[in-house]
């Protein structure tokens, strides 16, 4: 019998391929197809990103009872749950200056 770490170091391959494909879908649904920044437009999906419209992502990522984890957990939450409103394609800089900015004008 496997420990749940050696059995996901041999099925490293399947679960990582999986996140991707998943990723993959959620980024095309909230970019209307192709995966993009919905910002500036670039398309690496190394630096995609789900987007919390109005704000939020924490608190709902700590209430989704998966100790505030997000990446497959959130994205499996969303297709679950068909794609609700209320998020957005951003890259991590374009998401970044948008915290920043709010936070300045909340102060």
């Amino acid at each position: 019998m496997f420990s749940q770490k050696q059995y996901y170091q041999r099925h490293k391959d399947k679960y990582q391929k999986h996140r991707r494909k998943m990723k993959l879908e959620v980024l095309g649904y909230y970019s209307g197809g192709i995966p993009q920044c919905a910002h500036c437009g670039i398309k690496d999906i190394l630096v995609l990103c789900i987007d919390h419209i109005n704000g939020g992502g924490t608190k709902q990522r700590n209430s989704m009872g998966n100790g505030g984890r997000g990446g497959v957990y959130f994205h499996r939450w969303l297709k679950r749950n068909g794609y609700p409103k209320g998020y957005q394609v951003l890259c991590a800089n374009c998401n970044l200056r948008k915290e920043i900015t709010t936070d300045l004008s909340s102060t």
